[in-house]
């Protein structure tokens, strides 16, 4: 079984450009709340929109996730991300184990609406960097892509600067390799536990 994959090197390029400017966003404005950042440990169900992904790994696999977010102007703030998550199947013509190791980076900014004096809705817009890893037959083939995330949240603060979140999101991007593309994108949902800053 061969397996090429085309370098994606200028993906990274973007991304640091992207993380130069987040840095440097917050001094220039002024956020119009006290909370002027938070920091979110969550845990997620990741469904691959890749149907062949699936067959092999199964529907779904738990993902875990951290982000960290600034309120930049008004209600409008910046946020990145970083999750990870691993998988086993078997090939079926042949018996023979296979592995994946994903990382998904992302970057964007978000919009937070308060509903009450403890309940936020947010909704954001990224870019996204995912890359993986797989192993099979000894081998190993390595690859990354860059796309695109869409995301809802619903915060309730619960006690001083501690917060719970329910959150979704969809994110689509792939990897062009023989025989064909691959999907790294999918539907993910998920709670965790955050704190304003």
């Amino acid at each position: 079984m061969t397996l090429k994959i085309q370098k994606t090197d200028p993906v990274m390029i973007v991304l640091l450009t992207l993380a130069v400017t987040f840095l440097f966003l917050p001094a220039a404005a002024e956020p119009a709340n006290d909370n002027k950042g938070f920091v979110i440990l969550s845990g997620a169900l990741f469904s691959s929109s890749d149907s062949n992904y699936r067959a092999l790994y199964g529907g779904s696999t738990f993902m875990p996730e951290i982000k960290a977010g600034y309120m930049v102007y008004r209600k409008f703030y910046a946020w990145a991300s970083f999750a990870c998550f691993s998988g086993k199947g078997t090939l079926p013509e042949v018996e023979e184990e296979i592995t994946i190791k994903r990382q998904l980076i992302s970057l964007g900014g978000g919009y937070r609406h308060r509903l009450t004096t403890r309940l936020d809705l947010r909704g954001e817009l990224g870019l996204l960097y995912a890359a993986f890893q797989e192993t099979a037959f000894t081998e190993t083939y390595k690859g990354s892509g860059l796309g695109w995330k869409l995301g809802v949240a619903l915060d309730y603060a619960f006690w001083k600067s501690f917060f719970l979140t329910l959150n979704a999101g969809f994110s689509g991007a792939s990897h062009t390799a023989e025989p064909g593309k691959l999907k790294l994108g999918g539907f993910q949902a998920g709670i965790g536990v955050g704190i304003t800053l």
